[in-house]
């Protein structure tokens, strides 16, 4: 199984090709007024460069910075700099089959009202167009932190508080609670890490440390609801903007 995973939501947007739970592909993308211009153009050229399955990540990676320049890790031999994509594409072009997407996925929010859209928007006109199931997934899932113990990703929700969604990591694997709205860390459970992918935007109210996309979880979380969903097509797709989230 295979699918096409994106997320716009906030500034640390990207765009993800997954088979069967591995990584194929992962392109950081930056936010901002020409997310619209680009998205699509970057989808494109990302399925024209990846028409080779490229080999998956090996284990759980960080990129960092979240630049578009980042566009493939841990392969073997790895690849660095900006051409990368485009020599792995030379190196296995010839003996591997074209991608071909079985579902879309796409990051519903908490975020920006423009960014959630345009992911959206794209995601359900890929779907029609390839005749393929949409689904959506909470965008703080995939900023899980690495370590082992109970978290709580915060993002801002500017005059509502912090949207948050608590959750705990084990050597079975993640658990999460339903994601909500706070308005002070007086009503997190005491004891938790607090991470979020901006904290420089909440630093005046709670200290938390920084947390990046996690695309090999993402990857193995998307086709495994992909493959439990099989095809019954998303008729309604739920945008979370100042209201509190839902996980799908």
């Amino acid at each position: 199984m295979q699918g096409l995973i994106l997320d716009t939501s906030c500034n640390r947007s990207y765009i993800l090709l997954a088979q069967d739970g591995q990584v194929l592909a992962y392109l950081p993308m930056n936010g901002g007024e020409n997310l619209s211009k680009n998205l699509g153009l970057e989808i494109e050229e990302l399925l024209l460069e990846r028409r080779s399955l490229f080999a998956p990540l090996k284990e759980a990676v960080r990129l960092k910075p979240h630049t578009a320049s980042h566009k493939i890790a841990c392969l073997d031999p790895p690849l660095k700099g900006r051409d990368c994509g485009k020599q792995c594409v030379q190196r296995q072009l010839q003996e591997n089959p074209s991608f071909r997407a079985d579902f879309v996925a796409v990051g519903t929010g908490p975020g920006s009202y423009t960014g959630i859209r345009v992911g959206a928007a794209m995601a359900k006109s890929l779907a029609f167009g390839w005749g393929v199931p949409i689904m959506g997934f909470c965008s703080l899932m995939a900023l899980a932190p690495p370590q082992i113990g109970p978290f709580a990703i915060l993002t801002d929700a500017r005059s509502c508080g912090f949207y948050c969604l608590e959750g705990s990591r084990s050597e079975q694997g993640l658990r999460f609670a339903s994601p909500r709205l706070i308005a002070s860390l007086t009503e997190l459970d005491p004891g938790r890490q607090i991470y979020s992918p901006h904290p420089a935007q909440i630093e005046k109210r709670i200290e938390a440390q920084e947390v990046y996309p996690d695309p090999v979880w993402l990857a193995d979380h998307c086709c495994c609801k992909a493959a439990k969903m099989g095809q019954s097509p998303l008729i309604h797709l739920p945008l979370n903007y100042l209201t509190s989230p839902a996980v799908l």
